[in-house]
């Protein structure tokens, strides 16, 4: 079986669509079992995959630039792979800045 390209999609149940208010970051029960995520860097908008411990899809959003630091500030520390590039590696320095910053 290989690589199709795109994440299975979330039941409706799970993707928390018509819940949250534009500009407003809520971190849904989901959100708060993340272990990893894998985050495909776009121009404007990232596109955010995330996984349980066992691998399972708990999360799959577009997110954008100026949201990518905001919702990942109130996520758990977890594992975050980006292709890499130089606005990956200037990314992964803010996010790092996340954890190590008391507060």
């Amino acid at each position: 079986m290989g690589w199709s390209g795109r994440a299975p999609a979330l039941p409706a149940s799970q993707t928390g669509k018509g819940t949250e208010d534009k500009g407003v970051c809520h971190v849904p029960d989901t959100q708060r079992q993340i272990a990893a995520i894998g985050i495909d860097i776009g121009k404007n908008s990232f596109h955010i995959v995330g996984q349980d411990q066992r691998g399972a899809l708990v999360l799959r959003q577009k997110w954008s630039r100026g949201q990518v630091e905001a919702r990942l500030a109130n996520l758990p520390p977890c594992l975050i792979g980006m292709e890499a590039c130089t606005g990956a590696h200037h990314l992964s320095a803010n996010f790092r800045r996340l954890v190590t910053t008391p507060g």
